[in-house]
């Protein structure tokens, strides 16, 4: 029990010490307490916002700083030099260049775009076949309406439709 009561005083040093300690952490934070310093508020009657500038708050007549780049009229931060953000970013971290590699690679080759697509713009479908009379003897063509597949072996197929069935599309 001996060692009880000698383990025992020793906690309890601990613990004043503890209680000591933290009592002078405590009282050196309360004595340095910052004092804030009274806010001036708008000189507007009634009005209990911080001030801008000229004594104001800004809805009530405070002039705010524009940015300095000539031409721009927008407001100025003020840990931007007196710029606005655009113009503060624009300064002081400009955009890089596009690399050579996010380019797409140059056109090799015959474009549809220069040739078929053309072609096939101003296409009108024509028949090989001669013209027909019918029963009352009025000359009738044989020309089959264009939306209307299949075409007959006589007729020809649009420029577009042979490139595909040809399989040069890539």
């Amino acid at each position: 029990m001996a060692g009880d009561e000698g383990l025992a005083q020793k906690q309890d040093a601990v613990e004043e010490v503890v209680q000591s300690v933290v009592q002078q952490v405590v009282g050196t934070i309360d004595e340095t307490k910052v004092v804030s310093k009274k806010r001036r508020l708008c000189r507007y009657p009634g009005c209990t916002k911080v001030i801008k500038s000229q004594g104001h708050c800004q809805r009530h007549g405070a002039r705010a700083k524009r940015c300095k780049v000539e031409g721009c009229d927008k407001q100025a931060q003020g840990t931007h030099d007196g710029m606005c953000k655009r113009h503060w970013k624009a300064i002081n971290f400009p955009l890089p260049p596009p690399a050579k590699e996010d380019l797409p690679p140059p056109p090799e080759g015959e474009s549809v775009y220069d040739s078929i697509l053309p072609q096939s713009i101003s296409y009108r479908p024509t028949s090989i076949k001669s013209k027909s009379k019918d029963d009352d003897g009025n000359t009738a063509s044989n020309r089959m309406d264009p939306l209307d597949p299949p075409f007959a072996d006589g007729m020809t197929v649009m420029p577009l439709v042979s490139f595909l069935r040809e399989g040069r599309a890539k």
